[in-house]
Formats: structure tokens, C-alpha cells, sequence
């Protein structure tokens, strides 16, 4: 029997493909080891192959290799017994309907069999709590359209559809409470959710519970709702900025609509020794995109034409106990919404929907409008796709510049540049078509939005 030796693919992440007793070829990604546990992985499922094919017994080394696989990363332990290279022997106190598929036999089976896979992964820090709750979301309805006594073998096509549309009548007639706050289920929540049922029956297909997913092509596509997207003006973002109560709410305040960080999770991992003075930018560590190639962190400049941003930080830099410790805390999101209204409501301000998400997005939209939208993808940190279809707007003030009624429409960063044509370091990074708008005649470069996904 060939030993399995250790492979990459193409983005130099490490896995191991064998053949497994079923004559099927099998690959397991090996992206939590490092090298040379990786290299011993190899050797143990070399010896544990062997022994399930010829019977042949096992030496206490691989024994005790085995259990703490098992015990440090389950979902490792996991795919070996799924894949049939792990001896009976070395499965005791396997947790029932995770590894065997004769179990699952009801929608409660399932749902809880599935559960304890996710939250396996989320020990081994593959799953973020976020994620974890929106799966406790879809297995809420799961249950409450089908009952947990429901076979899993008789769940059709039309059933899966039929939960979706039972879905969309949340969504219409606000039957359900949204989490968190009063309106009913959006239609982007609707298909995720049953995009997220397509994973819980795609589970039971794996471990041969089922012939098919009744859920496969259930869901569409998740689109930018036009309907929840809300702009917060600069002069509006100021008269907040004004009545944060005290230097957290500020900061806060000023990385989320003045440095486009998700809020919560960037700004809590922001600590005083990443903020360089010298070059006016920081560092920011991003959970969301940390398992994507060099998506770990990212630079961030102090942008000049946020002057809240560099105040909040400078007042929070010395503010900070010595050492490298935290500059804002750790804060549960359901807080933090509750807290900020009452801030908005202070402010004299009307609150928006997805209070954080689009002060992000106003800080992209107002970025774009004088940088080209690679240098602004890269330090917010997502993609031109990404960017377009979920982050941009189009202000008031857009519109007044492409009437010409410029005057008196001062609330996005580019009507403010334009508005001041005698700075020529701002005015240059203008897009060509807005600077002509304006009666320039410096040779600008063109800034080609049909090129952004290229």
C-alpha cells in the first residue's frame, strides 16, 4: 500500500489525498497543522489504512496519536471515520448521528447530529459565533415547519420549496419577530436560511441518510436590499460625533463611519502598537476575513479628510494604559445597537437600518469618490464585486455635481473637494469625468468602473 505523502494546492495550502476502502479517492486539507505535524498525520494514516485492510494491529504510538486527534481536532478524527481509515476500535464515546448514518433517521436526528458537527468546528475555530447563531436560526425553523419526528425520508422537493415560501410569509406578514429588533424576516435573510437547510440535508446525503438534498437550487442568490441601504452624511456623522458620550463612543464612532471597520469585530482587536505615527495609518486584524490568503489583516490610513478619525485615535493612543494593551473593548453587539441609538437619539438623529454596516458603507462611498477602487477594496478590506453591488451609494451630493448645483450640497467628501478647487493634492485624485464636470483641465487618469472586476 502506497504511503499518502503531503500535497498543496494552489494556494500553497497543505492536504493529503489517498484511497479510502470504498475505492473512492478522498482529500483532507491539513490548513491547522503545521509542517511537521502534518508530516506525522501522514505517517498515522499510512498505519491506520493498513490496519483497516489487512487487520493488521496498531502500536500504542498511533493508539495515543488517534485519541489526541480526536480529543484536538475532532473534525480531523471526524473525516477518518467518515472516510472508513479509522479502526472501530478507536471510536469509542462517539458522539451518535455525528459519524454514523443509519441514525439519522427524523428531522430531530438531523438537526441535532448536524449541530454538534458545527459546534465541533467552531472549537477548532473553523466556525465564528456569528455563524453559530444564524445555524441556530435555521434549525429553529426546521423544527417549527416540519416537526423534530419527521423522517428524513420523506421530505420532497416541494417540501423544501414549500419551507420556503412558509419563510417568505414571515417575511411578508412579520409573523416572526426579527431577532433582536421588531420587523419581520428580510428576503435576503429567507435565503439564507435556506441556502443554510440546503447544509443540514447536504450533512444526512454525506453519511448516506438520504439518496438526494431536497434543498439543492432552494434559495436564490444574496442581493444588495436597496430598500435598508441609508447614507449618513458628513454634517450628520459630525453632530453624532459630538454627542458620543465619552472616548469608547468616539472611537467607536469615528473607525466605523471614518475608517470603514466592521464593527464589532475589527475594532476590539485594535491594540495601541498598531497604530504607526510616522506613516499616519494602523493596523487592523479582520476575524471575517482571517481564513483568506493574506486576509489576516490589513493598513489602514488616518484619512485626511476624516479629521475625527485622527483625533479619536490620537485621544485614544495616550488615553491607553501602558503595555499593548486594547484601545476599545470588547462589547456584545445587541449592546452596542441599543447603546448607539440612544446616542443617535441625543444627536437629534433618526436611527437607519444596519446602524454599523452602513456607516461603513458611506465611508466607502465616500472614499470611492476620490480613490480609485482598488486602493479603497484594499483598505477596507473586500472586493471590487463586493463593494459594488453591496457598499457604494449614490449621495445628494452626486447628484448635484452632475447637475452643476454644487452650492449648498456639501455632505459627501467629493462635492466638499470640488467645492475647493485650490487644492490641487485633493483635486488630482478626482475621476477624470467629475473633474471635467467642474471645468478643470488638468490631465487627469481615467478612473474606468467597468474595469473594477478585472
Amino acid at each position: 500500500m502506497a504511503r499518502s505523502n503531503i500535497q498543496h494546492d494552489e494556494q500553497g495550502r497543505p492536504l493529503i489525498q489517498f484511497t479510502g476502502p470504498d475505492k473512492r479517492r478522498r482529500k483532507i486539507r491539513l490548513s491547522d497543522l503545521s509542517k511537521r505535524d502534518a508530516e506525522r498525520f501522514a505517517d498515522k494514516l499510512h498505519a491506520l489504512r493498513r490496519a483497516v485492510k489487512f487487520g493488521s494491529k496498531l502500536d500504542d504510538d498511533v493508539c495515543a496519536w488517534a485519541e489526541n486527534l480526536r480529543r484536538d481536532h475532532s473534525e480531523l478524527f471526524t473525516k477518518l471515520v467518515e472516510y472508513g481509515v479509522m479502526p472501530k476500535a478507536l471510536q469509542p464515546d462517539v458522539p451518535a448521528g455525528v459519524h454514523g448514518a443509519t441514525i439519522l433517521k427524523t428531522v430531530g436526528d438531523l438537526l441535532t447530529a448536524y449541530m454538534k458537527h458545527v459546534e465541533a468546528l467552531a472549537g477548532d475555530k473553523r466556525k465564528k459565533p456569528a455563524t453559530l447563531k444564524f445555524y441556530g436560526h435555521t434549525k429553529r425553523n426546521l423544527l417549527e415547519f416540519f416537526g423534530e419526528s419527521t423522517p428524513l425520508k420523506s421530505i420532497s422537493d416541494v417540501d423544501a420549496e414549500e419551507f420556503e415560501a412558509y419563510l417568505g410569509r414571515k417575511a411578508v406578514e412579520n409573523l416572526s419577530p426579527r431577532e433582536g429588533g421588531g420587523a419581520g424576516l428580510s428576503s435576503n435573510t429567507v435565503n439564507r436560511r435556506c441556502v443554510m437547510a440546503g447544509q443540514f440535508f447536504r450533512f444526512a446525503v454525506r453519511r448516506k441518510a438520504i439518496p438526494s438534498n431536497p434543498f439543492e437550487g432552494v434559495g436564490g442568490v444574496v442581493k444588495s436590499n436597496k430598500a435598508r441601504v441609508h447614507y449618513i452624511s458628513r454634517e450628520v456623522a459630525a453632530e453624532i460625533f459630538k454627542a458620543c458620550p465619552n472616548l469608547e463612543w468616539r472611537l467607536r464612532f469615528a473607525l466605523s463611519r471614518f475608517a470603514g471597520l466592521r464593527t464589532p469585530s475589527e475594532p476590539k482587536g485594535l491594540r495601541v502598537s498598531d497604530i504607526n505615527w510616522d506613516k499616519r495609518r494602523f493596523l487592523v486584524h479582520s476575524p471575517k476575513t482571517e481564513h483568506h490568503p493574506n486576509g489576516q489583516s490589513r493598513w489602514v490610513p488616518i484619512f485626511k479628510e476624516f479629521p475625527e478619525l485622527a483625533a479619536a485615535l490620537d485621544e485614544a493612543w495616550h488615553a491607553a494604559e501602558t503595555g499593548d494593551g486594547y484601545l476599545v473593548p470588547n462589547r456584545n453587539r445587541e449592546n452596542l445597537g441599543r447603546e448607539f441609538r440612544k446616542i443617535l437619539k441625543r444627536a437629534g438623529v433618526n436611527d437607519w437600518p444596519k446602524l454599523f454596516h452602513n456607516m461603513r458603507s458611506s465611508c466607502q462611498t465616500d472614499l470611492m469618490g476620490v480613490y480609485s477602487i482598488h486602493k479603497v477594496c484594499a483598505w477596507l478590506g473586500n472586493s471590487p464585486r463586493v463593494a459594488l453591488e453591496h457598499y457604494t451609494q449614490v449621495t445628494e451630493a452626486d447628484y448635484a455635481l452632475a447637475s452643476g448645483a454644487v452650492s449648498g450640497h456639501s455632505g459627501a467628501i467629493l462635492s466638499d473637494l470640488v467645492s475647493s478647487p485650490s487644492d490641487r493634492h485633493q483635486r488630482k485624485e478626482l475621476p477624470r469625468a467629475l473633474v471635467s464636470a467642474v471645468g478643470s483641465s488638468e490631465n487627469q487618469t481615467e478612473w474606468a468602473i467597468q474595469d473594477s472586476n478585472l
